[in-house]
């Protein structure tokens, strides 16, 4: 998730009952998530706009 080109977040963000244990499907998880920040969140927000089709292919 890119904020706005300072701040990107990636990883897994399993928001769902069954990683939180509420209801025990997948029993103890344990999940990661990194903050990017400067020119590390910038080239996420490139990246993703590329995948996304929102940049020319020769960018």
């Amino acid at each position: 998730m890119v904020i706005d080109g300072k701040v990107a977040f990636t990883g897994g963000i399993n928001l769902a009952d069954e990683y939180m244990n509420i209801v025990e499907r997948f029993g103890y998880w344990k999940d990661t998530g990194v903050m990017l920040k400067g020119d590390d969140s910038k080239k996420l927000h490139v990246f993703c706009s590329y995948r996304c089709g929102m940049l020319p292919k020769r960018y």
